[in-house]
């Protein structure tokens, strides 16, 4: 009897030891994102009138994870379990590249990926991030290339590499230094479509453009003088509006328009459909040619 007690004891005892539950090691992580960031080096690029959309983002595959990534040397990288993105990476940039390109054109007319283009949009912009994190304990790293379109004609190429160092040890200074990356992304692009044919056009307003029956050279002609004369940029070449050396025709179409408090972007546009020649905006210049 005593040896069944026994038995019985020991049973029970085994029994309540394995039903305790031990205490868990799992840490739920800290989710961050990307958010817009003022940098000493800011500069307005004012463009009120200008539209634009992000594109998706193209990302290496290390960094198309919600895990946070540190680099620990030229070939390899860490993983954090315990700090993730609260949005896809790519779709986090594409924001605030947009939020920030918003804000330095004083403009509201943009979208950025996953939503899609206007259709009437004047300026796409591709981005493909080579490096986007922490390399030691002091920065981060940004290095990214861009390609800005107007209607689908390439306008530019740009690269940035760049470093930001973090303000402390605390998670929250290295995602405000990532984000300070983006920023300068965002700032270079302001900087390069604000210098362009395109948006000079934008920005110049003709307070009354008139043409009774003048030839489209002479046409293109005064809109090149009055661009010269109002551009706040001092790059543009004397026939920054022209007609294209191959347009293959020995008389011009006449034109004939009024237009008021009206940009020479608009303009432009409208001499297009009078004429019935298409027009190329370019990074040099604004040209027609002539219909196949």
């Amino acid at each position: 009897m005593m040896k069944r007690l026994l038995f019985l004891n020991f049973f029970l005892i085994l029994f309540f030891i394995g039903c305790v539950i031990p205490e868990s090691n799992h840490v739920e992580p800290e989710y961050h994102l990307l958010t817009s960031v003022t940098l000493d080096d800011n500069k307005t690029f004012r463009i009120p009138e200008v539209s634009f959309h992000v594109r998706e983002v193209n990302l290496p595959p290390y960094l198309d994870d919600n895990r946070l990534v540190q680099r620990k040397n030229r070939t390899s990288i860490d993983y954090l379990e315990n700090h993730r993105w609260g949005e896809p990476l790519g779709e986090g940039i594409s924001r605030v590249i947009g939020l920030n390109l918003s804000t330095n054109f004083d403009s509201m007319a943009y979208s950025y990926y996953p939503n899609r283009s206007r259709q009437d949009v004047i300026f796409e912009i591709s981005i493909s991030i080579i490096q986007l994190e922490r390399v030691d304990t002091l920065n981060v790293v940004v290095d990214a290339m861009i390609e800005i379109f107007h209607k689908n004609n390439l306008q530019a190429q740009l690269k940035i590499k760049d470093i930001v160092p973090i303000a402390d040890n605390e998670m929250s200074s290295e995602i405000m230094a990532l984000s300070a990356c983006i920023s300068k992304v965002s700032n270079l692009i302001a900087e390069q479509i604000y210098k362009l044919p395109a948006s000079q056009c934008l920005l110049v307003k003709s307070d009354n453009f008139e043409s009774d029956e003048e030839s489209l050279e002479v046409l293109l002609s005064k809109l090149s003088s009055e661009l010269l004369d109002k551009s706040t940029t001092d790059f543009l070449d004397q026939d920054i509006v022209r007609i294209s050396e191959d347009f293959g025709l020995t008389e011009y179409p006449l034109v004939s328009l009024r237009a008021k408090n009206t940009s020479l972007y608009e303009i432009i546009k409208l001499i297009s459909r009078k004429s019935g020649f298409p027009v190329k905006f370019t990074r040099t210049g604004i040209v027609f040619y002539s219909v196949p």
